[in-house]
C-alpha cells in the first residue's frame, strides 16, 4: 500500500511539472511568443553542444555554429509587455527544471526581466552539471534576448 500511494504521488507530481513545462512550449508553439522561440532555440542548441561534447565529440561546435549570446526578438511590429515576457521567464523556469531532470542532469537557472518604455530584455543563466562521470564540471549558459515593448502591461 504504502508503495502504491508513493508511486501514485510521484506520478502527480511528474504529471504536475509536465504541465507547467507545456506551458512554455504553448508559448512557443500555439501563442508564437517571439521571446520564448528565441529562449527555447538558445536553450535546445546549448543542449545539442552538451550531448555532442558526452558523446566524445571533439569538434562539438564547430566554427560559426555558435549560438548569439544576445539577440533580437523579432517584436517591432507586435511590441510586448515587460509583464507578459516575465511571464515567458517563468514558463521556461519550470520548462528548464523539468528538461534538466528528464536529462538526468542537474543545475540552476535564473532570469531576469528590464525595461524600460520602448524595450526591454530577458537575460536568462544558468549553471548546469551534466552528471557524467568524465566531467564533472558545471557548465555556464546565458542569453540574453531583447525586444520592443509597449509598456509594464
Amino acid at each position: 500500500m504504502g508503495c502504491n500511494a508513493s508511486k501514485t504521488k510521484n506520478r502527480a507530481v511528474e504529471e504536475h511539472l509536465n504541465d507547467k513545462a507545456n506551458t512554455f512550449l504553448s508559448l512557443v508553439n500555439v501563442q508564437k511568443s517571439p521571446v520564448a522561440r528565441e529562449l527555447l532555440q538558445a536553450w535546445t542548441h546549448f543542449v545539442d553542444v552538451q550531448n555532442r561534447k558526452i558523446a566524445g565529440g571533439k569538434n562539438a561546435e564547430s566554427p560559426g555554429a555558435t549560438a548569439p549570446a544576445e539577440v533580437w526578438a523579432t517584436t517591432e511590429n507586435n511590441p510586448l509587455t515587460h509583464h507578459s515576457v516575465d511571464q515567458v521567464g517563468k514558463a521556461f523556469l519550470e520548462y528548464i527544471k523539468n528538461d534538466l531532470s528528464q536529462r538526468g542532469w542537474g543545475g540552476n537557472f535564473d532570469y531576469k526581466v528590464v525595461g524600460v518604455a520602448t524595450q526591454g530584455f530577458l537575460r536568462a543563466s544558468a549553471n548546469i552539471d551534466t552528471g557524467h562521470p568524465e566531467r564533472p564540471e558545471e557548465v555556464s549558459w546565458a542569453v540574453k534576448i531583447h525586444y520592443h515593448s509597449s509598456g509594464p502591461g
